[in-house]
């Protein structure tokens, strides 16, 4: 399985709200600092298990050995199964995987952002992740309600 560049798009802006480095950062970052570490751990963990990417896969995408890969998916599944580890560490990949478990989300997200942008309402970064966030919580359906906004004056 490969992962388009709209979800690259989409799992970028969620690594930079989680671990604040987008995935292009943590590409050409070759620090070996905690946080970037395990950052660049958790894409590759999350890229193995959500997307089913292969090893060398991933490795080939990401320009690093597919040794390097296997390595950087066994920490993060010790660090997810083992109760004693990083809470807030286990915490952002699950809320990641959350965000990424809805596909409904993102098109429902695509289709506020096209409206908005039809209508000349510009969105920030940040206000694109909190609107994702927001529908998946309450699991908008778009298909359901005709959108109105009442702009103040």
């Amino acid at each position: 399985m490969t992962i388009t560049s709209s979800e690259k798009s989409v799992l970028s802006k969620l690594f930079i709200q989680m671990f604040g480095y987008s995935i292009l950062e943590l590409v050409e970052n070759t620090s070996r600092r905690r946080g970037i570490s395990r950052a660049r751990s958790a894409l590759y963990y999350i890229l193995r298990h959500k997307y089913n990417m292969s090893y060398p896969g991933i490795g080939n995408m990401l320009n690093k050995h597919h040794t390097t890969i296997m390595n950087g998916v066994d920490k993060t599944k010790y660090y997810m199964e083992n109760e004693n580890s990083d809470i807030i560490y286990k915490e952002k990949i699950d809320w990641i995987l959350k965000q990424l478990r809805n596909p409904a989300t993102d098109k429902q997200m695509h289709r506020i952002v096209r409206f908005m942008k039809s209508h000349s309402i510009a969105l920030t970064v940040e206000e694109e992740i909190e609107f994702s966030s927001m529908l998946s919580r309450i699991d908008l359906k778009l298909q359901d309600y005709e959108i109105t906004l009442k702009h103040k004056e």
